[in-house]
């Protein structure tokens, strides 16, 4: 196993995972590789919400969709070309990639094809319902074969 993938969403901030993911492929001695991951069904479930609480039209619900698309679309690339730069700058061979899909399944897959040895995934901020039904427990991530995952919880 001889790469680290680092998963990451498009909407925001993930300092320690790439830290995290570029101190791992350097002292594994591995390659990395990053994947930004646009939800395809984030944009218009937040469109569909705008409309139901009847805060805009459908038009423009579908507009606004559109808008938050393709800004993740340009952060993400953004994103991809800073970790490139860092990657290279400590002489690590890096490959980007920007998919769109469901996260877990985009994840999956890159484990089973691309000789991923450690995932470095970004955990989202639970509500504080989801804190009190998890009785305070930390989530714990899908297995992913014989891949180490390392969660990262940015603030």
């Amino acid at each position: 196993m001889n790469n680290v993938l680092l998963l990451l969403p498009p909407d925001r901030q993930v300092t320690r995972a790439i830290e995290t993911a570029l101190d791992l492929a350097e002292k594994r001695q591995a390659g990395l590789i990053a994947a930004l991951v646009i939800d395809a069904d984030a944009a218009h479930r937040s469109s569909n919400q705008m409309v139901d609480e009847g805060l805009v039209a459908e038009k423009v619900a579908d507009q606004v969709s559109e808008a938050l698309a393709r800004e993740h679309r340009i952060r993400g690339q953004a994103l991809l070309n800073e970790i490139c730069q860092e990657t290279r700058a400590r002489g690590i061979e890096c490959r980007t990639l920007m998919e769109t899909g469901d996260p877990g399944a985009v994840c999956r897959r890159l484990v089973d094809t691309e000789n991923v040895g450690a995932a470095i995934l970004v955990a989202e901020k639970r509500s504080w319902l989801g804190r009190a039904l998890g009785l305070g427990q930390a989530l714990q991530p899908a297995a992913l074969g014989s891949c180490e995952v390392i969660v990262v919880n940015e603030d």
